[in-house]
């Protein structure tokens, strides 16, 4: 989870700010305390090792580029290039914590992606607000991020 540079040229602060509001908004829902959230990365604290917190953190990881694809609609041929150049690490993250269920990987992804995009659809317009807040300041903290949610 970091800032997203896309093909020759500088980082877009605007669709990095969603990116990450993406996947701090969504932590935030399912429980987990959102330490930071930067145009970097966010931090969160979260339980390990049981199977509600691998799907939480695949959850976590897919939010980034799902609001991105919410903010920013593309063809299927650009989401395969943002996969491969930007969003790689975020998909590797939940690839391995979708793994560690134990269950049908191709079926569990695709019900945390159908859960996530609904979350991000109903939550969008906190997610834009905490978006806009992260691209005016660049970093927020926890508290900040909750005041912008409740």
């Amino acid at each position: 989870m970091g800032p997203e540079k896309r093909t020759g040229g500088p980082p877009d602060r605007a669709v990095t700010a969603v990116h990450e509001a993406g996947h701090a908004v969504i932590a935030h829902l399912l429980g987990h305390a959102v330490i930071r959230a930067s145009l970097d990365g966010v931090r969160t604290r979260y339980r390990h090792g049981d199977l509600y917190a691998y799907l939480c953190e695949a959850a976590i990881a897919l939010a980034g580029p799902l609001a991105e694809q919410h903010y920013r609609p593309t063809t299927k041929a650009e989401r395969r290039e943002l996969s491969r150049e930007f969003w790689h690490t975020d998909l590797d993250h939940a690839r391995q914590h979708i793994a560690a269920c134990g269950i049908d990987r191709r079926w569990l992804t695709r019900q945390v992606r159908v859960l996530v995009r609904a979350l991000v659809r109903e939550h969008w317009p906190t997610i834009e607000r905490v978006a806009a807040a992260l691209e005016q300041h660049g970093t927020l903290s926890g508290g900040e991020i909750d005041q912008l949610i409740a």
